[in-house]
């Protein structure tokens, strides 16, 4: 029994002519003497952005252990892409948490994060600079080869 064959793979952006002439996701044109339209869709929630940006698979094969890597090196290396996406996200929150707008560290009213400090006493500290302790601390021991090897069979 033969399988059917499988149709031509397609772009998920659409190029050129593959554009739908009748697309409700499409942009209207408006001349100057037309009133001003109403609530559009912004251009990233519209057709092909939408498609193009959607996960396709099951995320439980996407985030699995590669068939010949080592357990460790995989962790290690998910472990360093994490500190990385972390470090870039803070720093685009960077700007709107400061010293004044964000005077503690904390997860709702009821949970403040404390740091313990060299003489092991819990500091409460604004978040900024609770912020910058945590990913020095683990900038140092990514960096520190008794924890994160960097030499093949160490």
């Amino acid at each position: 029994m033969a399988r059917a064959p499988r149709p031509p793979k397609r772009s998920p952006t659409p190029t050129g002519g593959s554009f739908p002439s009748n697309s409700t996701d499409s942009l209207p044109l408006t001349s100057p003497t037309s009133p001003a339209p109403t609530t559009q869709k912004p251009l990233y929630l519209c057709s092909p952005f939408v498609e193009a940006a959607l996960v396709k698979g099951n995320f439980k094969t996407i985030v699995m252990q590669p068939k010949y890597a080592d357990i460790m090196e995989w962790v290690a290396v998910n472990i360093f892409d994490f500190y990385q996406n972390l470090n870039q996200f803070y720093g685009v929150l960077a700007e709107c948490c400061t010293q004044h707008s964000c005077p503690a560290m904390a997860a709702g009213p009821a949970l403040n994060y404390t740091w313990v400090n060299q003489d092991r006493k819990s500091v409460q500290l604004p978040a900024p600079t609770y912020i910058d302790y945590v990913m020095t601390w683990v900038q140092n021991l990514l960096d520190d080869d008794s924890v994160f090897p960097t030499k093949a069979g160490a």
